[in-house]
């Protein structure tokens, strides 16, 4: 059992992460991959955005992501095996694939820092 928030002065360091990483969890449900990828790219350089825009817009179009699966369903998912399928699965010089690669990747390491670590950036091998 979680301890209310009133007690908090008595709670333990260990309570009170499992308390910030439930909250944290639970608000995953609420956010939609449309949404954070629309909040990841309001941070990046004209550039960059349009870049990374444009290798989302087909991840979606060739449903390698749902844009309305919720954060909570991206953070159950093997992010390493959803790269290799970005690598994989997508037609296109070696270049193309590999700056759709890096979006996939910059973006999970946003995810990683929002969530406080519940969503790992996914790691290229």
């Amino acid at each position: 059992m979680i301890p209310a928030l009133t007690e908090s002065k008595d709670l333990t360091y260990e309570q009170a992460e499992k308390i910030k990483n439930e909250n944290v969890w639970q608000s995953l449900d609420t956010i939609t991959i449309l949404q954070a990828v629309s909040t990841f790219l309001e941070g990046l350089s004209k550039h960059t955005k349009e870049s990374y825009r444009s290798a989302f817009n087909v991840l979606f179009r060739e449903r390698l992501l749902d844009p309305n699966m919720s954060l909570k369903g991206l953070a159950l998912m093997n992010l390493e095996a959803k790269l290799d399928q970005i690598k994989e699965k997508l037609p296109g010089k070696e270049a193309t694939k590999q700056y759709r690669s890096a979006a996939f990747v910059s973006f999970t390491g946003f995810l990683q820092r929002r969530t406080q670590g519940l969503i790992h950036k996914a790691i290229p091998n």
